[in-house]
């Protein structure tokens, strides 16, 4: 490219440049004749070019300036030469196959790492409990019991019903009834539409409290406590509750916010779909990949930390002015101090513009500039590729991989609770077929009756 664009990226800068057509009718003119920040003069600044391409920020206009491209000297002309296309769109998709390479790479030195440690971790563990794990070969997973069925039949067929995935699915469609009712209302709505809501509110509040209170009777408390989705359903009728005694209290211009926001809290009871086998495994994923990541967060920002400072002492004094204007530094987004770094380069590892904060960091000093620093234009491209490398993806993609491990030890786990789980059904059937049983041979018609 530095060959074929070469001299070819400069433009006249003034106000009436229908008739410029090149360098000498610029200069003729007594405008300024001024190269584009990202060219491809020389092959450092071709590379930096190209990587400012990969990272997908700026590479259209990029493409465009190349598209307007003419000769040397020469005033680009709009849409000039579109064969050139070709050279930055399949730039740009093998950018996306050395991308996912990059990704690759970075996943399986992962892998290989946190396989090797904990292999070391197995090995020091085996030598430190060997005797303790040699006496507990043998022994047999704890099974859960089941609860005896000894006073009628239809306690047996409550507790079927209340353990059942058809009560479960029943009580998601109305919280999703309900959740659409609360999307009908709107600004000035008619009084019937909100008569009509709150009667369905009551519907559903009612419908509620019968399976929590069902559940509770049936299960028992301490039963009914272990399961922390029980206690999820217990907080949201409470707010349901409180919201409804609040809007029937006309205290919402007491409190400082509006009680039907609590009433909102009922969509947490879709989260039921979190049982599901594969929603649960992606759920233990992300517990486990908490700890790494936040290690990672930290890491994050003591490199963000680190950078800051010596942002703050490499572009501190760079100011924009409107006869000086910046690109992508302004007054949200300086080196002026080190918070204010550190918020900047955070942009910088989303992506946000940062090669338009890369051109005002590489900008000319003016001859009334004593503040400049004419090094920054070598140093800046250092400074912002280092850190995009490292932050943007090396650490982003590392992330990546401890989610990837995370989500395959999670299935992992899965797979051996369901083989346990289909070697010890036939125990637990049996009992409970047997306890049905027994309690039917001993019940009589007055026994059957009574709850």
């Amino acid at each position: 490219m530095t060959n074929l664009f070469k001299g070819k990226f400069f433009y006249c800068v003034g106000e009436d440049l229908n008739n410029i057509v090149n360098k000498s009718d610029c200069l003729s003119a007594n405008y300024h004749w001024e190269r584009k920040e990202y060219n491809f003069d020389s092959l450092l600044q071709a590379m930096l070019t190209l990587f400012v391409m990969y990272t997908k920020d700026g590479w259209v206009n990029i493409m465009y300036d190349g598209l307007d491209a003419v000769g040397v000297d020469q005033q680009p002309i709009k849409n000039y030469n579109k064969w050139i296309l070709l050279y930055f769109l399949s730039f740009m998709m093998m950018s996306f196959v050395l991308l996912d390479m990059f990704i690759g790479v970075m996943v399986q030195t992962f892998h290989q790492c946190q396989l090797i440690q904990t292999q070391e971790d197995e090995e020091l563990r085996n030598e430190e409990h060997l005797s303790g794990s040699q006496g507990t070969e043998g022994e047999s997973p704890e099974r859960e019991q089941t609860p005896s069925f000894e006073g009628s039949w239809m306690w047996y067929l409550l507790y079927k019903i209340c353990t059942s995935r058809a009560l479960e699915l029943s009580v998601t469609v109305i919280v999703i009834i309900n959740v659409l009712l609360m999307g009908v209302e709107h600004y000035n709505q008619p009084e019937v539409i909100n008569k009509v809501i709150d009667c369905f509110n009551y519907v559903f509040m009612i419908i509620m409290i019968t399976e929590v209170l069902l559940k509770l009777v049936v299960l028992g408390v301490v039963t009914f406590i272990k399961d922390c989705w029980n206690l999820l359903d217990i907080i949201i009728i409470l707010l349901s509750i409180v919201s409804m005694a609040l809007t029937q209290l006309r205290m919402t211009n007491v409190i400082p916010f509006n009680p039907s926001i609590l009433r909102a809290c009922r969509i947490l009871r879709l989260s039921q779909v979190l049982k599901a086998k594969t929603l649960r495994i992606l759920l233990k994923t992300i517990n486990k990949t908490l700890s790494q990541v936040w290690n990672i967060c930290l890491l994050s920002l003591v490199i963000i930390f680190i950078f800051g400072v010596l942002g703050v002492e490499l572009f501190g004094e760079l100011e924009c002015s409107p006869d000086y204007p910046c690109l992508g530094l302004h007054r949200n987004s300086n080196f002026h101090n080190v918070p204010m770094a550190m918020l900047t380069l955070y942009k910088v590892c989303t992506g946000d513009n940062w090669s338009g904060i890369l051109k005002d960091t590489m900008r000319k000093c003016r001859p009334d500039d004593a503040k400049c620093q004419s090094f920054l234009f070598w140093v800046s491209p250092l400074y912002f590729s280092s850190f995009v490398i490292i932050a943007q993806f090396m650490l982003a993609y590392i992330v990546i991989a401890s989610i990837m491990q995370a989500l395959k030890d999670s299935e992992e786990e899965a797979e051996t609770e369901l083989r346990r789980q289909q070697i010890f059904p036939s125990a637990e059937g049996n009992a409970e077929i047997s306890t049905l049983d027994q309690t039917d041979n001993r019940s009589t018609p007055s026994d059957s009756i009574s709850l």
